[in-house]
């Protein structure tokens, strides 16, 4: 081109100089490509200093603080599973189309000096590069370099210092260089600040070395802000910002700037301690969000953020709820450890418990444990949600998180904003479709009515039952609202409304007039943006008798579908206003009484009368009358006669029911327990008759012995045939004592006067004749 332009002397074309030009900028740019590439052979490093001073010297850190972050970056890349990647070359074609054609032409006395602007599409992958380029050699050496290499080095980079400034932080960030010093010198030399030491301000060939306040503190410090602010390498950033913060002390400047260079710090330890935290166990959960992990991301998410994430952190990876509420905890060596010092004692649990503990030095507020724990509690029910064949694990975790909870409103709260979610509406659906059907059908239609699996029922009945217990146990002893204050990562947002917060887990409605906490598709109303802790502290009371009320139908329902109970339909045992009642939101005040007609009370009976004998049929035969029933048997029993307390149901006719059951199927010893708590002896006697009745009509119909038919008496034949089939199941224990026994029961209780009074001596003389044998 050279040759060209003098061979044409004066008589060039413009498109012959403009070409002149392009030719001559490129093949500047194209000189320090070759020498960067070169750069390692044409420096010689100076021999290190031995009074040179220490890191944490020369950051203006003390020595505790150096230390921690050695152990913290060891500790980070150690948890880094290895990933193979192949490395993007940086060859000259794209070197070019970083900067932008056009120079800046800057004068110096009588000369000018050329410099270029990056290009406006240049991406910050392609300063981290560029950067790495420049200055990946100088930064990877541990010693100090004279400074006539330097005074060569920036001449043969045509970029301002400013820029150059840029690309060294962008390209630190990426690398992690481990040559600190090296570092500190470049920064100190490119922000202008060694010549503001040297007061060399007139000899210097590039404006931001003598203009360090207006070009380094006004221009640069605020893009480096937000540099760091988006920068997901933690660990490079906090050295970045050290060494930054150190050349602002140096320089003497105002505490403003160094105050947003400490907050950047705490904000930037923070997240390091909270990505230590989620190094922890086999799942973590910064694989499972949407976006990087950097201090712009998260205050643009919210106060919240950090318990959110935290909670699915612990739900991801299994960590026991009791886990949360653990604080300054030693393991006993000892051959007799408590609970907490055993749940320790698992090596998963305690690297998990020791990050946690250490995050909450700089976020005591956000992994405070009652906040963990409602955060928690939420995540469990989003996996429920999700998680179909092990959903209904995760409805059980939640619950045990909540039963964690210390605050009482907070726990209200939270379980009040689970069951408007979604619970309630499939408890809805499964009642309807049982009353509509008069059992459980199907697993098909139960997934497509209800959306659980027809196996999960019993379990899912039980869990809401202890639902509405947690939520009627907090409802009894709430306590003080609780005080949210915020982290010191927060510091100097005045607004947060600004920032536009959308935590991932609740979706906005303002338009719904509901006071309920969810909307129409059962997500979370979040008007203001604030943290779930601060909703479920802002949810109204539940009404302690609506959710007893709610109660009542939920054992219907667990009773009905445990013991495959036949034609029931649970709306049938309430009334108008207690059917509209069912599903209120558990806040509202509907009326609601169990003062019904007699048509319902009887058919409350009937139901309590099939549920004993649905119980009953579980039971095996006893072989001698002093057996005892299994323990889950009595526990359904006892859901039977609370349940029944709580409709009003005659207790007298349900004891007498129950204890001639008993004596039917030869638990005497059972019915024994019973039978001394029933008033109305009387009418009882004579049921305990009709049970005698029946046994010894099983008995005349399995035994084929002529005399037993022989020896009746002609009144206790005929009555015995006016006998209806039984109501309930009969075993006969091939005992004669144990018929005594009932007769004697019999005749203690009912008076001379009564009919039946007739037919149990008859009985007992039948029982007496030594022809009587089974």
């Amino acid at each position: 081109e050279d040759e060209l332009i003098k061979k044409q002397g004066n008589n060039q074309s413009p498109e012959s100089l403009k070409y002149g030009e392009f030719c001559n900028l490129n093949c500047l740019l194209i000189q320090s490509y070759i020498f960067l590439n070169n750069i390692d052979q044409n420096l010689i490093p100076e021999e290190k200093n031995k009074d040179e001073e220490s890191v944490n010297e020369l950051l203006q850190i003390n020595e505790n603080q150096i230390i921690e972050y050695f152990e913290l970056k060891k500790k980070l890349f150690s948890s880094k599973k290895v990933k193979f990647r192949q490395t993007e070359i940086f060859n000259l074609p794209k070197f070019l189309s970083c900067f932008d054609p056009t120079p800046i032409e800057l004068s110096q006395s009588d000369q000018f000096k050329i410099t270029f602007e990056f290009n406006k599409a240049i991406s910050d992958d392609d300063k981290e590069q560029l950067g790495s380029l420049i200055f990946s050699n100088l930064l990877k050496k541990y010693t100090r370099f004279k400074n006539e290499d330097l005074d060569e080095f920036f001449k043969m980079v045509p970029i301002q210092k400013i820029r150059l400034l840029d690309l060294l932080i962008h390209a630190m960030l990426n690398e992690g260089f481990t040559s600190i010093h090296a570092f500190y010198d470049l920064v100190f030399i490119l922000s202008g600040c060694l010549n503001i030491e040297k007061s060399e301000s007139s000899n210097t060939s590039d404006p931001v070395d003598h203009d360090f306040e207006s070009i380094f503190i006004n221009g640069f410090l605020p893009k480096f802000k937000n540099t760091i602010e988006n920068s997901k390498y933690l660990i490079n950033s906090l050295i970045v910002v050290w060494v930054i913060r150190s050349i602002l002390i140096k320089s003497q400047i105002d505490n403003s700037q160094i105050d947003i260079m400490n907050t950047l710090i705490d904000r930037i330890s923070s997240l390091i301690k909270l990505n230590l935290m989620f190094s922890c166990g086999s799942h973590s959960v910064l694989h499972s969000i949407d976006f990087d992990f950097n201090i712009r991301n998260i205050l643009n998410r919210g106060r919240g953020i950090f318990s959110e994430l935290t909670s699915k952190h612990v739900v991801l990876n299994g960590y026991p709820p009791k886990l949360m509420n653990l604080f300054d905890v030693e393991i006993d060596e000892s051959n007799s450890p408590n609970e907490e010092q055993k749940m320790l004692q698992n090596h998963d649990f305690k690297l998990f418990y020791d990050a946690l503990q250490d995050g909450r030095k700089f976020l005591p507020k956000s992994l405070e444990s009652d906040t963990l724990l409602v955060n928690c509690a939420w995540e469990s029910i989003l996996m429920y949600e999700k998680e179909v064949d092990k959903g209904i694990s995760y409805l059980d975790l939640a619950l045990k998180f909540c039963s964690e909870i210390g605050n009482a409103i907070l726990r209200q709260g939270i379980l009040s904003i689970i069951w408007h979610k979604d619970l309630s509406k499939k408890i809805a659906s499964l009642t309807k479709l049982i009353d509509k059907t008069g059992n459980l059908p199907n697993d098909k239609i139960v997934r497509s009515e209800v959306g659980i699996k027809e196996e999960h029922t019993v379990t899912f009945l039980t869990q809401i039952m202890n639902l509405l217990d947690l939520l009627m146990d907090a409802n009894c002893n709430l306590n003080e609202v609780p005080i949210f204050n915020y982290d010191r990562f927060w510091k100097d947002i005045a607004d947060y409304s600004e920032l536009g917060f959308i935590p991932t887990n609740m979706i906005l409605n303002l338009a719904s007039g509901s006071s309920s906490p969810t909307d129409t598709q059962g997500k979370i109303k979040n008007s203001s943006n604030k943290q779930l802790v601060e909703l479920a502290a802002e949810q109204k009371p539940v009404n302690y008798h609506l959710c007893l009320f709610q109660y009542q139908l939920i054992r219907i329902l667990y009773l009905i579908v445990k013991y495959k109970m036949k034609s029931v339909k649970p709306f049938s045992f309430f009334d108008t206003k207690g059917k509209l009642a069912l599903f209120s939101e558990l806040h509202t005040h509907p009326l609601i009484s169990n003062d019904v007609d007699a048509k319902i009370v009887n058919t409350r009976k009937l139901f309590f009368t099939k549920a004993l004998n649905s119980i009953m049929k579980q039971v095996k035969n006893p072989t001698n009358i002093r057996l005892k029933l299994p323990e889950d048997v009595n526990e359904s029993l006892t859901t039977v006669f609370n349940l029944s307390k709580d409709m009003e149901v005659d207790s007298e006719f349900i004891k007498r029911y129950y204890c001639c059951l008993l004596y039917a199927l030869d638990y005497h010893f059972e019915a024994e327990k019973i039978l001394h708590g029933i008033k109305e002896v009387e009418l009882f006697a004579s049921q305990l008759l009709i049970v005698v009745g029946h046994k010894v009509n099983d008995i005349l119909e399995n035994n084929t012995n002529p005399n037993l038919i022989a020896i009746l008496s002609t009144n206790l034949k005929s009555w015995l045939k006016s006998l209806g089939p039984p109501d309930y199941r009969i075993h006969t224990i091939s005992s004669k004592q144990a018929f005594l026994e009932l007769i004697g029961i019999v005749l203690h209780r009912l008076p001379e006067s009564f009919s039946e009074y007739k037919i149990a001596t008859e009985f007992l003389d039948f029982l007496e004749n030594p022809l009587f044998k089974l």
